[in-house]
């Protein structure tokens, strides 16, 4: 990590925390699309059950199905930040934040926050051997699409089936496309907390 951020956002600290009950505390998780950021959030849930875990992928997430739409990137930053910081004025720790935080400006309005807040701030990156190897990054990206694809396919042909079914029951006239909630055009798809 270059010094220049170190020193730009002082009083940081880059070590794991201790096997102990966190304070209040800010994690950023930092790492590349598939290097395990997810899995450590899971776990760091798991080893501490208050801690709050947000991502900007919650924002494109609905019915358990990821639908990335890149016009809507800034807007899920903004909500996500909002998110946490609504987690730090109530409170809440560990708050973990599950975005890649590559850059410091990605993580800039997070430690305002903290600071504004009182809160640690730590950085943690997944442990996992392929964290840097792009040739295991974009294949484990590759097949998670892929399933997803395939889910969303699957979904789709079930309610084409569906009302294919039922077609004969309908005249028409009656029949009217269904909305589905694949599209992130749908307004519930829009529609965050």
């Amino acid at each position: 990590m270059d010094e220049r951020l170190l020193r730009a956002l002082g009083g940081l600290s880059l070590q794991p925390p201790p096997r102990r009950r966190f304070g209040k505390s800010l994690v950023l998780l930092r790492g590349l699309p598939g290097s395990g950021k997810s899995t450590l959030a899971r776990q760091l849930k798991y080893d501490y059950p208050s801690a709050v875990v947000l991502s900007t992928d919650d924002f494109f997430t609905r019915n358990g199905v990821y639908v990335f739409e890149p016009d809507f990137l800034e807007d899920a930053h903004k909500w996500n930040q909002k998110r946490a910081r609504k987690a730090m004025k109530n409170g809440k720790s560990p708050v973990i934040i599950d975005n890649t935080n590559i850059h410091a400006w990605e993580m800039k309005p997070y430690v305002m926050m903290a600071r504004e807040n009182s809160y640690e701030v730590i950085f943690r990156e997944p442990d996992t051997p392929w964290k840097f190897n792009v040739h295991e990054l974009t294949r484990s990206l590759a097949q998670r699409r892929f399933a997803i694809i395939l889910l969303v396919t699957a979904k789709k042909d079930n309610i084409k089936s569906f009302l294919q079914m039922n077609s004969s029951q309908e005249t028409p006239n009656e029949h009217k496309p269904v909305d589905n909630d694949y599209s992130v055009h749908n307004p519930e798809i829009l529609t965050h907390k």
